[in-house]
């Protein structure tokens, strides 16, 4: 049996030499928890399941790859226009809705002049 270190999703991070062993002994004490023992041909990156108490190939698909930086600054550059294309147009909408509302008061003044008031 070998000792691993796990990170947080069970993959195997470091196989402890037996010369560092037991973890408790040489590691902290929240170092020596993340700690288990599986089967000798274990490999790190593995993953662990802890209710088999077996390590396996990690099988996952890759993450992502995080968008280059020319990538996000060209992505940074259309959220920014698109959202100087919508504070423009809310102006000019608002524009528009002040040019209505000074006709419907004009119409309301000319209907209430045309009533005697």
């Amino acid at each position: 049996m070998k000792t691993v270190y796990l990170n947080e999703d069970n993959t195997i991070r470091e196989i402890i030499p037996e010369y560092a062993l037991p973890p408790e002994k040489w590691y902290s004490e929240a170092f020596a928890r993340r700690c288990v023992e599986v089967q000798d041909d274990v490999e790190q990156g593995w993953r662990y399941d802890p209710e088999t108490g077996q390590a396996t190939p990690d099988n996952r698909p890759p993450e992502p790859k995080p968008p280059s930086a020319e990538k996000r600054l060209g992505l940074l550059e259309e959220a920014l226009a698109q959202t100087d294309e919508t504070a423009i147009a809310l102006f000019e909408s608002q524009a528009a809705q002040e040019s209505i509302n000074a006709q419907q008061d004009d119409a309301l003044l000319d209907m209430y002049e045309m009533l005697g008031g």
